[in-house]
């Protein structure tokens, strides 16, 4: 990957859902408004040829990655344009790496981003509103950066061993007192 120039990257399955078609679509847009941008794809699946011969100047395909973490270390931020999602992976482990997150507003993305503070969402199925997000956030490298720095301090509040555990815990013990699974 080329250093020091922008670097956008999307982590996850080559597969209708993720709608990786949709961002190597307004990639141009942003090639044109950022020319030295850089797009890193790290996943497979059977999209990945057509997605590939639709990938223009600036869109590099990483194939499966054993670890993400140093891609991650090396971005300015991770794209989810997803039409469905549980709760990526992907996003918790970018936002532990602080990484703000351009997201779509579907599953559990919504509980993990805080749009605005740890990263940007917008609606499921929207082009012109994930390129606006997208230039926005390369634009903008000191809002890049506190975004950065409020996901790490999230995913650590939320998201750690200690946290889950002590969430889990709380879990069974109201279902334990007849409580159900909503506590």
């Amino acid at each position: 990957m080329p250093t020091g120039v922008p670097l956008a990257i999307y982590a996850g399955r080559l597969v209708p859902v993720k709608r990786v078609d949709r961002l190597i679509g307004i990639w141009p847009a942003v090639r044109r408004a950022f020319p030295s941008a850089h797009l890193a794809i790290a996943g497979e699946g059977p999209l990945e040829g057509e997605l590939k011969s639709k990938a223009g100047e600036g869109v590099q395909f990483l194939g499966g990655l054993a670890d993400v973490r140093p891609l991650m270390q090396s971005a300015d931020l991770l794209v989810l344009p997803s039409d469905a999602e549980g709760l990526p992976v992907s996003l918790v482990e970018a936002m532990a790496c602080g990484l703000p997150c351009l997201a779509t507003r579907v599953g559990g993305v919504p509980e993990a981003v805080a749009d605005g503070e740890t990263g940007l969402l917008i609606p499921p199925g929207d082009a012109d509103r994930l390129r606006e997000a997208l230039l926005r956030l390369l634009a903008d490298p000191a809002l890049r950066e506190s975004m950065g720095r409020q996901a790490r301090l999230r995913v650590q509040e939320k998201y750690s061993l200690e946290q889950m555990a002590l969430r889990t815990r709380a879990l069974y013990l109201n279902v334990l007192r007849g409580g159900g699974i909503h506590p």
